[in-house]
């Protein structure tokens, strides 16, 4: 990671400190009866801006459980689930967890398993998201080839080729539902990817607005 990549990264790690009060604020004003459609909304921006940042820096944990959250909040805002004391029980444990993640990122220790797993699970529920299939483990002593005599073909030697791409996201891909990273994730998947990020149009912290693409 460059220097300027890592600049970027302290600075939303700083960012995810306001985000997290916010969210702890907005719950917080939920619980206490307040306007609460405004207050999940705020929840809701809040969570999708870690999401996207920890996307961007690789902290796949935070990004994941983030995902997750923000998955069953959009239930709550459109009504299609109920936004009962068992959610708010459960919106308030996220939070606390989007914490403890935040924490892992900038320091380094590692949350809890069983309480990340606990909590990743009651999320994913309440968002009606499927559980991922669990990895299967081939045994210690497991030999793929043993046993077998192989004469591999030799692959045909195919010259490599390079390209050049300038990718410049409209301001307003995110809010049509729009993740940018899965253009770099698709491209990633064609072979090796060296991304370089021109921050020249990146607006100051106080004036960046998570739901617009500045760059």
């Amino acid at each position: 990671m460059s220097d300027e990549e890592e600049d970027l990264k302290r600075i939303f790690l700083l960012e995810c400190e306001e985000l997290v009060g916010t969210a702890e604020a907005s719950v917080e004003t939920i619980r206490g009866g307040g306007e609460s459609e405004a207050a999940i909304h705020a929840l809701f921006r809040a969570v999708h801006s870690m999401k996207g940042g920890a996307g961007a820096f690789g902290l796949e944990r935070l990004a994941g459980f983030a995902h997750a959250f923000e998955t069953f909040m959009d239930k709550l805002r459109k009504g299609t689930a109920a936004l009962d004391e068992a959610a708010v029980d459960l919106l308030f444990d996220g939070v606390d967890v989007l914490r403890m993640l935040a924490d892992e990122a900038r320091d380094g220790q590692a949350a809890p398993p069983a309480r990340y797993d606990a909590a990743l699970g009651a999320v994913r529920a309440a968002a009606g998201l499927e559980a991922p299939p669990p990895k299967a483990e081939a045994p210690a002593d497991f030999d793929p080839m043993a046993g077998l005599d192989v004469a591999m073909p030799a692959e045909p030697e195919i010259p490599a080729r390079s390209y050049r791409i300038k990718f410049v996201p409209g301001p307003k891909m995110m809010a049509a539902g729009i993740d940018p990273l899965r253009i770099l994730d698709t491209l990633k998947g064609l072979g090796a990817l060296t991304a370089e990020l021109d921050a020249s149009k990146l607006p100051s912290l106080a004036d960046l607005d998570p739901a617009v693409c500045s760059f």
